[in-house]
């Protein structure tokens, strides 16, 4: 029996391979950006960023810092902020678009505003599928390899509406507010690759959460559980059932503690000492 071989599915796209799929050009790619239809991205190579809220004050708007991070592979920008690179081929942007309302995502200070073009901006596998599903395009494959069709049926998937704050999964339907959507986005784009599971702590700093635990995030949604898995210690991913049931790095802590604990059975502190520098 021969071994199906395939190219592993691509993350994003460019214009160009969107606008020949959809059969249509770049400048109608631009209108549907312009007019907030299609959401653009770039690619980010540890870019520094301030990230916060917006406060409404008697002298207008202010900004409020929640605390800066490293923006790494593909972010949305804002559709305004493209009109002058759709326009003449190149541009400058100084922020993103947020991932709930009522945020920013701005260059750090001291930070140069990215040039990019047209051939810069890309549109990820997830905004894709959204679109297409979204304005009903019977679109060919979305990579050049051919799924087995088999395969694609036994690997039941989320299904998502108005940027996550409604979710499907296996039936089951999961109404979310914008930051435990912003969660759930992070997590099924995990899903896509080929470790799903993400820390806990990360998840909630990259959403603004004002908890550092899962459980206060999620505690007004008491069926969360059958939407999200956690491995009990502090890793979580979307509860589908074709993915890894469990991380390696904890198949490998049990390893190794079954393993001192033959060998040891009342360990010394070196022993435990190197167990806990294993774990971490």
């Amino acid at each position: 029996m021969g071994i199906k071989m395939g190219l592993p599915p691509k993350s994003y796209f460019h214009l160009t391979e969107i606008a020949e799929a959809w059969g249509t050009s770049i400048q109608d790619l631009a209108c549907y950006t312009i007019d907030g239809l299609l959401e653009i991205a770039v690619m980010t190579i540890g870019v520094p960023v301030e990230t916060g809220s917006f406060l409404s004050t008697d002298q207008g708007m202010v900004r409020i810092p929640a605390g800066d991070k490293v923006l790494q592979g593909p972010y949305p920008v804002i559709s305004a902020d493209l009109w002058t690179v759709f326009r003449t081929g190149a541009g400058r942007i100084r922020r993103f678009k947020p991932q709930t309302p009522g945020a920013y995502v701005v260059l750090a200070e001291g930070v140069e505003a990215l040039a990019i073009t047209v051939a810069d901006l890309i549109i990820t596998r997830e905004e894709r599928q959204r679109f297409e599903a979204e304005h009903g395009l019977a679109v060919m494959a979305l990579d050049k390899a051919t799924p087995d069709p088999d395969a694609c049926a036994a690997a039941p998937d989320l299904v998502h509406r108005d940027d996550y704050a409604e979710v499907v999964l296996n039936g089951e339907i999961f109404r979310l507010g914008p930051l435990q959507a912003a969660v759930v986005r992070r997590l099924h784009e995990a899903s896509r690759t080929a470790n799903p599971w993400r820390p806990g702590k990360e998840l909630l700093a990259d959403c603004n959460a004002q908890t550092m635990r899962m459980i206060d995030l999620f505690k007004t949604k008491p069926n969360w559980r059958t939407l999200i898995a956690s491995d009990g210690r502090g890793y979580y991913r979307l509860n589908l059932p074709d993915r890894p049931g469990v991380r390696h790095a904890h198949r490998a802590y049990r390893r190794l503690t079954s393993l001192f604990q033959r060998r040891l059975p009342l360990r010394s502190s070196a022993a435990s000492e190197s167990l806990s520098t294993a774990d971490s």
